[in-house]
């Protein structure tokens, strides 16, 4: 697969992820602003090197999701 068909399959990801959980806010407790905050920790660890914003972001995801109780569960 062409670099360029794996950046867009990780975009329609990453918007299907955030696409679901606005559809249904059942799905997780976490915010936006948590994912944010996450993947910008995860640059910083990572020496500040760009290139790898949309990993950051989704690693950041992965992890927030796994951690956090569906809204309604505590």
């Amino acid at each position: 697969m062409s670099a360029t068909a794996e950046t867009t399959k990780r975009r329609r990801s990453n918007s299907l992820a955030i696409v679901n959980s606005e559809r249904d806010p059942s799905i997780s407790s976490i915010s936006r602003e948590e994912v944010e905050k996450r993947a910008y920790q995860r640059f910083v660890d990572r020496g500040g090197i760009d290139g790898a914003d949309m990993d950051d972001w989704l690693e950041a995801e992965r992890e927030l999701l796994a951690a956090a109780p569906p809204i309604g569960e505590s």
